[in-house]
């Protein structure tokens, strides 16, 4: 499943109209994919334990639940006993809420492999550190996660994740040529995003 940067629940049923309606093909096929898998209710029942805690951590992060009213047909954000229009969420609510959906549902399952396109999209640097601290919970229960960023935190929280559980994390750095590491070893220096930080940081010592 491919998780893009940009929040597809305020246009999920134009992506669908749109493919199978007007039979017009201007959505990427991973937006008609990701909208379709958002179709199916989410269900009651036993679910595997670090999905559990998972869907709890990613409704502190929003402090809410997003769901799917079939009645209204459209999607609403309930928070402190009001229920919104999906549509006043923020867009890195959306995201998390159609996390929080795909496991509700059972679309994602322990072989699961999941693409993130920019994590840090929308999210604020805290939620980023909690959002990649239940990234790494999904991953240990066997879902697998390709992400792509150009954020230092996500770098970082991920640098520390896998020192602190000693888990091989490898990094693929794409600035002209392909370098695979592991964050294991240590932050790769010559990655550009940490350059740039190193950067940034030795021009505020020489000031």
């Amino acid at each position: 499943m491919f998780l893009p940067a940009k929040e597809i629940l305020s246009l999920q049923k134009l992506v669908i109209k749109n493919r199978n309606l007007d039979l017009d093909f201007g959505f990427d096929e991973t937006y008609y994919d990701l909208a379709m898998a958002l179709n199916s209710p989410t269900t009651k029942g036993k679910n595997p334990r670090g999905f559990v805690n998972s869907r709890k951590l990613l409704k502190d992060i929003t402090g809410g639940v997003v769901s799917f009213d079939p009645k209204e047909n459209r999607w609403f954000l309930k928070k402190d006993g009001h229920v919104f229009p999906i549509e006043l969420a923020s867009d890195g609510i959306k995201k998390i809420g159609i996390l929080d959906t795909l496991l509700g549902n059972r679309f994602l399952t322990k072989s699961s492999v999941v693409f993130i396109d920019e994590l840090e999209s929308s999210l604020h640097p805290s939620a980023i550190s909690r959002f990649l601290d239940i990234v790494y919970e999904l991953s240990a229960c066997g879902v697998q996660f390709i992400i792509s960023s150009h954020s230092y935190f996500v770098v970082k929280k991920l640098y520390l994740l896998a020192q602190k559980n000693r888990q091989s994390i490898p990094i693929i750095s794409l600035d002209g040529e392909c370098r695979v590491e592991d964050l294991l070893d240590g932050i790769p220096e010559d990655n550009q995003i940490i350059a740039e930080s190193i950067r940034l940081y030795e021009e505020e010592i020489d000031l």
